[in-house]
């Protein structure tokens, strides 16, 4: 240090000897150096001397010899100087200037490094990611290690500030989340706007802020898809909606998952609840989009293949789309269990008849009949009435000519003979319908024998009287003739009454099938599907607003807290009901339906009553009666139940 001293001292101007000057300074200043490199034989004044001299004649060198070789290490050390002073903010200064001045310079790596430590010591990690994120995009940094190095600092650093905002959350909330949302937003699809949304969500998971984490779930899904946080996040919001019953965005989340990560063991349970969910909520190419992907995947075992497939062709015949139902048919039918596989063979034989295929509709439906037995038909009702149904088509498509077929100017035998027979044919394969037993179609097929009565009675009262009888004899055979239609006009009225009266044993709501026994409908044929007793099919649908209605986010709160608690999922049911989304409220009766136990009848019966309303609203009549008797069968004194399934069977079969 003393050396430091007297070069300072003896230093000439730079008028007199330039040379000797820039030895001299250039000396006090690697003085002053190696009295700091032993700074433990300095006291604190001494080194606060040296750290001083080193800078006032390290700074005086650099600005009057700036193309000097030793310049560049002059500076960093006046850096370095003040870095070993603990005075951070000059150190960063000093040192940002020399990495710019000098990008090429051996210690440009260290000056960057020793940059970051005063940003680390001083605690401001904010200003440490700026600075290590302008290097990196700058070009200065040469060296691939430094770069990464660069970055790991960095993005340690990020996930300090976020750490310690989640840490604070614990406390203040309020201001902690203010505080990741806005660095999310300022993220920019960066790695610190990710760690603020991955706290957000997890964060207000904790704090049970719903909006909060809905709305940062669906920011970190769209803006980072291919975080590793992505999954996880989607495994969060698919939890939390089945927590709070919100079956619309839970299905929305199943799907997105399964379009992420179509190879995770979950894909196929989540292709087939997110089909089930839009299925219930009346979706139904959505319901069989995900359908299809599960039966196309490879994953399915029979069992699902039954289901998947099945349910397909049911959502393709409710969207009257019978060219889809046979292709699906063709398509998947190869992944069928036996007892599948002739059932679908006995629906692409209805889809062939409706095609009017009916050459390849013949041969496919000798091999169901061959296959078929009355056992499979009490095992499988669906079953049943798709083989009543091939056998009713069957019938119906075969009677054209028998009323085609009339007299003329005047009898003739062969006609009437050719008549009775068609009629006798046509009968008999009605009857055999009727003997399936199937409801629709042993209603259909009455009505039908109704019809078929009715024609002939109607062919023998307009047929001609032979001309040469006298008027007494025209008179006793017009007698003879109305007493041989009466008889196929009674036995067409018994087979209406028959229809009638299985109406009123089936309690049959079906719109379509109260159209054949209406007291509305003709004698000679209905009158087309009637309209349901209740038909919103409209509807809302509310999902994300949910959040946002004051009835509903309340009790989405109660249920993040309590979400076995049925008592709540009914009450939350209720509240979709009033706002019109019966689907949803649907969906919610039967999740919740299966978990309640014998000492639950009075609220198995309630919700059993709400569900019957949902279908009633939907347009669903039939499904309504029967939710309306199990509610009964619950609760038998439950008055609201008894009068809605009084409303819905109206009296229909009264001719």
């Amino acid at each position: 240090m003393e050396a430091g001293k007297q070069y300072e001292k003896i230093t000439p101007s730079a008028v007199e000897n330039s040379q000797k000057r820039k030895e001299t300074l250039y000396s006090a200043v690697i003085s002053y150096y190696q009295a700091l490199k032993n700074k433990e034989t300095l006291n604190f004044y001494e080194a606060a001397y040296a750290r001083e001299g080193l800078r006032s004649s390290g700074k005086t060198y650099a600005g009057e010899y700036p193309t000097s070789t030793h310049t560049p290490d002059v500076l960093f050390n006046v850096a370095w100087v003040s870095y070993d002073a603990g005075q951070y903010e000059d150190a960063i200064t000093d040192f940002s200037n020399f990495v710019e001045q000098h990008k090429g310079h051996q210690a440009a790596e260290a000056a960057i490094h020793l940059v970051m430590d005063c940003y680390h010591q001083m605690e401001n990690y904010e200003g440490l990611i700026s600075y290590g994120k302008s290097v990196l995009s700058s070009g200065i940094i040469r060296s691939a290690n430094l770069k990464k190095e660069v970055a790991q600092i960095v993005q340690s650093a990020e996930t300090r500030v976020v750490s310690t905002m989640t840490m604070s959350a614990m406390n203040d909330w309020e201001n902690a989340r203010e505080d990741l949302i806005q660095i999310a937003e300022k993220g920019g699809g960066g790695a610190m706007g990710e760690q603020a949304l991955n706290a957000l969500i997890l964060t207000s998971k904790d704090k049970k802020d719903l909006p909060t984490l809905f709305d940062a779930g669906e920011k970190m899904i769209h803006t980072y898809p291919n975080s590793d946080h992505t999954r996880d996040t989607l495994g969060i919001l698919i939890k939390t909606s089945i927590q709070i019953g919100q079956f619309r965005m839970l299905a929305d989340y199943l799907e997105q998952y399964v379009a992420r990560y179509p190879k995770d063991e979950n894909t196929p349970d989540f292709l087939i609840q997110a089909g089930q969910i839009r299925e219930g909520l009346g979706q139904y190419d959505n319901a069989n989009r995900n359908y299809r992907q599960l039966l196309s995947s490879g994953k399915v075992d029979r069992s699902q293949a039954d289901n998947a497939l099945f349910s397909i062709l049911a959502n393709d015949l409710l969207v009257g789309n019978d060219h889809a139902a046979l292709k699906d048919l063709k398509t998947y039918q190869h992944l069928l269990s036996k007892g599948g596989q002739i059932k679908a063979d006995a629906q692409m034989v209805v889809l062939l008849q409706k095609a009017n295929h009916r050459s390849e509709a013949r041969r496919l439906g000798q091999k169901v009949r061959k296959t078929y037995t009355p056992q499979m038909g009490e095992q499988d009702p669906e079953l049943l009435a798709l083989v009543a149904e091939i056998l009713f088509n069957d019938t119906y498509q075969t009677s054209g000519p028998f009323f085609k077929l009339q007299l003329k100017s005047k009898i003739d035998n062969s006609i009437v003979q050719k008549k009775t027979k068609l009629l006798e044919s046509l009968e008999n394969g009605y009857q055999k319908v009727m003997a399936y037993k199937s409801p629709g179609w042993a209603l259909k097929a009455c009505f039908r024998a109704n019809e078929l009565n009715r024609e002939f009675a109607d062919f023998l009262m307009n047929a001609p009287v032979p001309a040469e009888l006298s008027a007494d004899q025209k008179a006793q055979y017009r007698n003879l003739i109305a007493e041989k239609a009466k008889a196929y006009t009674d036995k067409a009225d018994k087979y209406l009454q028959t229809c009638i009266q299985l109406a009123e044993k089936w309690e049959i709501c079906d719109p379509q099938l109260a159209s054949y026994f209406s007291s509305g409908s003709s004698p000679s044929g209905p009158r087309g599907g009637l309209a349901s007793f209740d038909d919103r099919k409209g509807g809302r649908e509310i999902a994300a607003q949910g959040l946002r209605d004051q009835n509903i986010f309340a009790l989405y709160q109660q249920l993040i807290m309590s979400s076995d608690d049925q008592a709540l999922h009914q009450k939350l049911a209720e509240a979709y009901m009033q706002q019109g989304d019966f689907r949803q409220s649907a969906l919610i009766v039967k999740s919740i339906l299966p978990k309640l136990d014998g000492g639950q009848r009075q609220l198995k019966a309630d919700m059993l009553n709400l569900l019957g309303l949902s279908h009633l609203y939907a347009g669903r009549d039939t499904l309504a009666k029967e939710t309306f008797k199990r509610a009964l069968s619950a609760d038998t004194e439950m008055v609201p139940a008894r009068l809605n399934l009084a409303g819905i069977i109206p009296a229909l079969w009264i001719p």
